[in-house]
């Protein structure tokens, strides 16, 4: 968000720019190089309707629609009806509250908690909700007409309670605000505050005021008015517009100046230019307006200009009233009739400098003799400032222990003391401060934590302090030591024993085959420092291997060898014992007894073969 400084800053860069063309933009609508302006109503007599009057024609409005008449302000309409006129201009979409016209089409039918616009088929084409305040106003309105002013039916106004009956209020109180102009009358109730702490005063707003520039002939034929807001005591200056197009010429002095100190006219008077024909041509009115984002009017200005020119206008700066620009600098339209050229800007709260003094507390004695420093404290301007005296060793305070002052500028609180005949007689206090120390040295805080043991505690010979007056102070250190608790460790282990089927242990299981095994439930051994181990046995048997007795081993399978391998070297063919068993030794046992012994004696060979069919290894032999 750019700074009312960098604002202005921008708008003064725009206005040196080479190719910024004021002077003929200014030409073209005619415009002057004063201050803001707006539209003002007719200068006709003019002279206020009362509330008793917009009433009694309120009584008779159709489909909730009011036609404004001569003499009506949107103030005393709100007051009416009781809808605030921020509600009123915000659903009947005027710019400006000061200013409504004769013959206008006013909405102020209220329903379901909304002011709207209904067609005739029902639909909603323009609709507000009702503030609190709309509900509080329609209420007084209708307590006033004794609860039954106005029957909700097709042609009726206010707000529909769905019991046949439409509220309408009177605002209880006068509204500030952007209500100014011809109404002067309230617009929104305000409840009173009580009040609970004193409120810092608020500087004085300037008052502001309408002035009212009128460029007219000689004849009375108006040729532009514009108006201005500008607070009290200011000085505005205009300057007479040129109308030599039309064949006019200002009369008296081209400047004007005047003090504001109420609503005031200047008006510039212009003459027929001697032997000057006045080209024919088709003027248009066209509206240059400049519109805060809180709906103030910040300035509006109509002007005559040439039908189907392209007309150019410039943003304003008004950041002397706290807005800025929000919108394009320049922005151009084509004059046709009711065309509108509109900038847009927001609101820039200024923050006020917080004004501070300084509130200073002094200790003397009767005769002025200072008896202790000065207190000096520098606070926001209204804090209410206590201070309570000390005591002040062979002194006795005079007067009260506690004063205190509003500090609207800079105060000083003194506190008299007469000597004391009695001599002060010192106090002396003590106090123990405790510390929680670890092992490592680490102070651990003043509370022993969880998880630490005491394993010893000491306090010190403390350390004294005196003060002023011979009061003394000491201040005592406890220590305790602690130490982090152990936390046990658990271990386990598992021993493991082999033993054959009796129950005896043995040293190797070479010869033995498994038979099963089983785990006891442990033995647990605890440590002084808490440590547990678990040692866990397990049993293993084992069992003899059985010699290979074959049932019949000297009975083989006669297989068909397809081919045999003996001390590396492959055989085909062989085999003429015809039999072939699973291993070594049963083929040998058989060639012992039924080839050696049973042929009378002889060597014979055993080799592994391979069966046909299935290929698988057996041994077999023969008689050498």
């Amino acid at each position: 968000m750019e700074s009312r400084k960098d604002y202005r800053k921008m708008m003064n860069i725009k206005k040196r720019n080479k190719n910024y063309v004021k002077a003929t933009v200014l030409a073209t609508l005619g415009l002057g190089v004063f201050a803001t302006t707006t539209v003002q109503a007719s200068a006709e007599e003019w002279k206020a309707n009362t509330v008793e009057q917009i009433k009694e024609a309120v009584k008779q409005v159709k489909d909730g629609i009011y036609i404004i008449k001569s003499g009506d302000t949107l103030s005393g309409i709100s007051e009416a009806t009781g809808i605030t006129v921020q509600t009123l201009a915000k659903v009947n979409n005027i710019e400006n509250i000061d200013l409504i016209f004769a013959g206008d089409k006013l909405i102020i039918k209220t329903e379901d908690g909304k002011v709207a616009l209904v067609d005739s088929k029902n639909n909603i084409k323009n609709e507000v909700k009702l503030s609190k305040e709309d509900k509080q106003g329609i209420n007084e309105v209708q307590k006033q007409e004794n609860n039954n002013v106005y029957t909700n039916n097709a042609n009726s106004t206010g707000i529909n309670n769905n019991d046949g009956v439409i509220n309408t209020v009177k605002p209880t109180k006068p509204s500030t605000g952007n209500n100014t102009g011809n109404s002067g009358t309230a617009t929104k109730p305000v409840n009173p505050i009580k009040p609970v702490d004193p409120v810092k005063p608020v500087d004085p707003v300037a008052k502001e005021y309408t002035v009212t520039i009128k460029h007219i002939t000689e004849d009375g034929e108006l040729l532009s008015i514009e108006t201005t807001k500008a607070k009290e005591n200011t000085v505005v200056k205009a300057k007479a517009l040129d109308f030599s197009d039309r064949g006019y010429e200002p009369v008296g002095k081209d400047t004007q100046s005047i003090t504001v100190l109420t609503d005031s006219t200047i008006t510039f008077t212009y003459k027929k230019k001697d032997n000057v024909i006045p080209p024919v041509e088709n003027k248009v009115s066209i509206s240059i307006k400049h519109i805060a984002d809180d709906g103030k009017v910040l300035s509006v200005e109509t002007q005559m200009v040439e039908e189907g020119t392209i007309v150019k206008a410039d943003a304003k700066d008004f950041t002397e009233q706290e807005y800025v620009l929000d919108d394009e600098l320049t922005k151009s339209v084509k004059a046709v009739e009711g065309a509108t050229i509109t900038f847009e800007y927001r609101k820039v709260e200024t923050p006020q400098p917080i004004e501070k003094f300084n509130v200073t507390t002094q200790y003397v004695a009767e005769d002025g003799t200072k008896l202790a420093d000065n207190k000096v404290q520098e606070v926001e301007k209204g804090t209410l400032v206590k201070e309570d005296a000390i005591q002040i060793n062979g002194y006795k305070l005079v007067g009260d222990s506690t004063q205190s002052v509003v500090a609207n500028s800079n105060k000083t609180i003194t506190f008299t003391y007469a000597k004391d005949e009695k001599p002060y007689e010192p106090k002396h206090t003590s106090e123990t401060v405790t510390q929680v120390i670890d092992e490592n040295g680490t102070n651990l805080g003043t509370v022993v934590p969880n998880g630490y043991t005491v394993v010893g505690e000491s306090t010190d010979n403390g350390v004294v302090t005196t003060a002023e007056n011979g009061d003394t102070h000491t201040v005592f250190t406890k220590t305790i030591n602690v130490k982090k608790d152990y936390v046990p460790v658990h271990t386990e282990e598992t021993v493991t024993v082999n033993v054959d089927t009796n129950g005896t242990p043995l040293a190797s299981t070479n010869g033995y085959k498994y038979v099963s095994e089983s785990t006891d439930n442990g033995v647990t051994t605890t440590a002084e420092n808490g440590d547990t181990h678990t040692v866990y046995k397990k049993t293993v048997v084992w069992e003899k291997d059985a010699p290979v007795v074959p049932t019949n081993p000297y009975v083989g399978q006669q297989k068909e060898v397809i081919r045999g391998e003996y001390n590396g070297t492959f055989y085909e063919g062989l085999g003429n014992s015809g039999m072939v068993w699973g291993d070594q030794m049963t083929a040998s046992l058989w060639a012992i007894h039924e080839i050696a012994n049973g042929g009378n004696g002889g060597s014979y060979l055993t080799w592994q073969v391979r069966v046909k069919g299935t290929n698988e290894i057996m041994w077999t032999a023969h008689l050498n």
